[in-house]
């Protein structure tokens, strides 16, 4: 069931074959109380075709009528890109809040969200740090962290968006603005399993963001995961995943080309991503010389890093000499 009035926040839900799913739901269902207006809020459910159990059914009873919550099942599985499209399309949420079916909602996240969007928030996107928790209940990783302060506006260039294009491999967390997601180009690289990756970064090409420091979501790793369209075996899978990761960056790479400065800092920020997956793809597979080549691989990152500062540095500059040499004043004068 939904509400009549348009919400300002749609949370997308979508599952398959994870009872855990309930618990998402709940989660978010648990905090709308919370908000003053309740019809600001919705939630979309999409069922991919899964077998296991019926979600509906597995929920509290208080819960499985509630107005902000509608559960879609699909009648083919779709595969989570294009379930998560689907799921897009069929919202009129101005913003969508992506948790997926592994995942909850912290403690209090959901009024801050609402406060936030409601306080003349501008921007296509909102980034937030995602800690990884295992099945156990112990921290194991705090990802997507785009900068050490409290707040900071990432605003639409080439260099946001291959340096910042990597914090959307964490679905969960993520909310955009549902009219700025370019779902062409979502049906186009649909089968990339970093897909996310490449909408966020051409996102950041056109539209600004906002990263915060807080916390939004309960992120599990190291639990059950479904990457067997991937591969049949775990060297096949790291081999296609490797391959994706890559080709989310040559794709994100292509469509922030610029002119031979802007291009020479694209072309670094590139190599430092494929660079970092290179790196792990190794460390995953040889544990004998780790300290060595993490040393290896912090010392040309150093270098890159500087490379690229100094070129953004010499920009003005660049473009003076260039203004300068094209000059007729400058032209006269050399006769």
């Amino acid at each position: 069931m939904t509400t009549n009035s348009t919400p300002l926040l749609e949370f997308l839900i979508p599952g398959y074959n994870r009872p855990s799913i309930v618990d998402s739901i709940q989660s978010v269902l648990e905090q709308c109380d919370n908000v003053a207006d309740s019809g600001l809020v919705s939630i979309q459910v999409a069922d991919d075709a899964g077998e296991l159990f019926n979600i509906e059914q597995s929920m509290d009873p208080k819960w499985q009528n509630d107005p902000r919550l509608r559960v879609i099942r699909n009648n083919v599985n779709l595969g989570m890109a294009e379930n998560l499209r689907a799921m897009i399309s069929r919202s009129s949420a101005r913003f969508v809040f992506i948790l997926t079916d592994d995942d909850l909602l912290e403690s209090g996240a959901l009024a801050h969200c609402v406060s936030l969007l409601q306080s003349g928030f501008c921007h296509a996107a909102y980034i937030t740090p995602r800690p990884g928790w295992d099945v156990e209940g112990r921290l194991r990783v705090v990802d997507c962290r785009a900068s050490r302060r409290k707040w900071k506006v990432l605003n639409p260039t080439r260099f946001a968006s291959l340096r910042y294009a990597r914090h959307g491999h964490i679905l969960s967390g993520l909310i955009v603005e549902r009219d700025a997601v370019d779902l062409d180009l979502w049906g186009r690289i649909a089968d990339n399993a970093y897909f996310p990756v490449i909408i966020l970064g051409d996102l950041l090409r056109r539209r600004s963001a906002l990263y915060g420091s807080r916390h939004l979501v309960v992120h599990r790793v190291y639990n059950e995961t479904f990457w067997h369209r991937w591969g049949d075996t775990e060297a096949e899978i790291a081999s296609r995943l490797f391959r994706d990761y890559a080709e989310a960056f040559l794709i994100i790479h292509k469509r922030t080309e610029g002119g031979k400065v802007t291009g020479v800092i694209s072309d670094i920020f590139l190599l430092r991503e494929l660079l970092r997956l290179e790196v792990s793809s190794v460390l995953h597979h040889d544990r004998e010389n780790l300290v060595a080549l993490k040393f290896e691989s912090h010392r040309l990152n150093f270098t890159l890093a500087l490379m690229q500062r100094l070129l953004r540095r010499s920009q003005p500059v660049l473009r003076c000499i260039h203004s300068l040499f094209r000059s007729p004043n400058l032209v006269f004068r050399a006769r």
